[in-house]
């Protein structure tokens, strides 16, 4: 019979640890060592500061991402409300699909949805914040 205790680990003090796990103090390094703050200090020197091409791109990518997410939460708000939500070619099709399109719910779940995106696309581009090193 194969027997598995090669495996298993056993436990310095029995009372603290659950049976095969290892001792917190090996596996998380000491943080208050001034050699790893110097060391911390020193990678955080050595991060160049972006360009302004960099910056730029970024400030140009945030301003479309808002631009996208509001207007596409502003259609989805208004869309299920309208004509063109159960006047289409294809709801007018599939007499099941249109009949569950045109349930209250569904149509204030797509809103909120839209809601959402505009939430969204705004929370980002107040939230925007550029590291200049």
């Amino acid at each position: 019979m194969h027997s598995t205790t090669k495996f298993r680990q056993e436990p310095q003090d029995s009372t603290n640890m659950a049976y095969g796990s290892t001792p917190l103090s090996s596996s998380v390094p000491n943080l208050t060592s001034e050699a790893d703050d110097s060391g911390q200090l020193a990678q955080d020197a050595s991060k160049s500061a972006p360009s302004r091409t960099e910056i730029w791109l970024n400030r140009v990518f945030v301003a479309v991402f808002v631009l996208v997410c509001v207007q596409m939460g502003i259609m989805l708000v208004i869309l299920p409300w309208t004509p063109v939500w159960t006047q289409n070619h294809f709801l007018l099709r599939n007499l099941s699909l249109r009949e569950f399109a045109l349930h209250d719910f569904v149509r204030g779940l797509i809103s909120g949805l839209g809601l959402v995106n505009v939430w969204v696309g705004l929370w980002e581009g107040v939230h925007y914040r550029e590291d200049h090193g």
